[in-house]
This record gives C-alpha cells, sequence and structure tokens, in this order.
C-alpha cells in the first residue's frame, strides 16, 4: 500500500499523530525523511480539519514547528516564510481566553528570533520580544513553561542588546536569564545551558562596566556549565 493511500485512510486526529511521531523520531535520529513525512501528515492534517474546529489552531502550530525544523536543517527561506506563516494563523485562531494562547505565541516568539538570526531584520527581532513578552505574561507561576519563556526573552533582550548597545536590555537579559535558571531543576538536562547563557550575559555587562563581580559571576556560571555536561 502506497503512502498516499495510507494516509488517505486515516482521520485528521491520526494524520496529526502520525505527524508528531515523525518529528520525534526527527528530533531522536536527525533523520531528513522523518521531518519531510511530519510535514506532509501534518500538512493533510490540517487540510482535513474543518473550519472553526478548536484543533485547527494546534494544526497550524505543529506545521509551523515542523517547518522550522527543516529550516533549521536545510536553511531554506522559504520553510521560515512557512513557519511564520503557520504560527501567525496559530495565534490568530486561538482566542484570548484558551489556556495554549502562551505556548502559541511563544511558538511564533521562536520563529520570529530564528529568522532574525538569518537575516539580520531588526523588526523580526522586536516581534520576537513582544510574542515572548506576551507568552510570558500568559505563563502562570509554577507552570512547567516559564523557564522557558523567560529563557527565551532572555535570549532575546540579549540579542538586542548587541545589536542596539541599550544597557537596560542587558540588564533585562541578565534577570530573565536569571529566573530560567532559578526554576530550572537540578537534573535538568537543560542547566548547563543555563549557566553557560547567563556567563555570557554577566560577561557582555562586566565588558560594557568594568564591575569585577561582574566577571566573577560570569567565571562562576561559565564553570558550572562545563561542570554539569
Amino acid at each position: 500500500m502506497s503512502d498516499t493511500i495510507a494516509m488517505d485512510d486515516l482521520s485528521y486526529k491520526d494524520l496529526r499523530k502520525q505527524g508528531i511521531f515523525y518529528r520525534d523520531q526527527f528530533q531522536r535520529f536527525g533523520r531528513l525523511g522523518d521531518i519531510e513525512k511530519a510535514i506532509e501528515n501534518g500538512t493533510r492534517a490540517m487540510e482535513l480539519t474543518p473550519n472553526g474546529h478548536p484543533e485547527l489552531s494546534t494544526s497550524h502550530d505543529d506545521l509551523g514547528i515542523y517547518y522550522g525544523d527543516r529550516f533549521q536543517r536545510l536553511g531554506n527561506l522559504k520553510d521560515m516564510e512557512k513557519s511564520i506563516e503557520h504560527c501567525i494563523r496559530a495565534v490568530e485562531l486561538t482566542g484570548n481566553d484558551d489556556p495554549d494562547l502562551a505556548r502559541l505565541l511563544g511558538n511564533l516568539g521562536i520563529s520570529y528570533g530564528t529568522r532574525y538570526k538569518r537575516l539580520g531584520a531588526l523588526g523580526d527581532l522586536e516581534k520576537s520580544i513582544e510574542h515572548r513578552s506576551r507568552a510570558l505574561a500568559l505563563t502562570p507561576d509554577g507552570h512547567a513553561d516559564l523557564q522557558y519563556c523567560h529563557a527565551d526573552l532572555g535570549d532575546s533582550y540579549n540579542d538586542r542588546y548587541r545589536r542596539l548597545g541599550a544597557l537596560d536590555d542587558l540588564e533585562k537579559s541578565i534577570d530573565h536569564k536569571s529566573q530560567a535558571l532559578a526554576l530550572t531543576p537540578a537534573d535538568h538536562p537543560d542547566l548547563p545551558r543555563r549557566h553557560a547563557d547567563l556567563g555570557a550575559s554577566y560577561s557582555d555587562r562586566y565588558r560594557r562596566l568594568g564591575a569585577l563581580d561582574d566577571l566573577e559571576k560570569s567565571i562562576n556560571h561559565t564553570c558550572q556549565s562545563a561542570m554539569r555536561i
């Protein structure tokens, strides 16, 4: 049986599950064919999801993530454009009181941030900060995603500091990265990265202001990162 026939036999819910499965396989093994299948199944799932259905926004978000993954692998800007397009649509289809809105805004912020790093358009960085700030504001205390919201926003503020040189952006970067680190469990795989990112921001502030305390903090977090890898 061909893949096309097999897909035709699946409901949009099953197709979405297939897309998620193939994306997980891609993340685990790095096989390009898996992300291609994720996009194929995700596209078909979106096409079959009825207009007005609450899962339509999630289908768009899935595709935004898949296209973003393929962009990271192949560097084709068309994939990045599609990623942003689907993430925007996911947000547009989601009500302001929907508990999933924060996650969707965060993903949109990631897409804009990724395109900024590729093209350097300041507008993309501003949109990344805007959407990541909204995502953080909508994420309740104690939520598992809170550490990621702070970490992502800290990265965006750090990018803007390095672009424009505003000290306030660097202060915000350190604040959010510090909160991300505080919220990250001791056995979490991202803990070394949290220390490394915060150390880099303290290093930036040391180079800007010359305070030895910032240099010591930078060295400490860099060492903590190396020890936990």
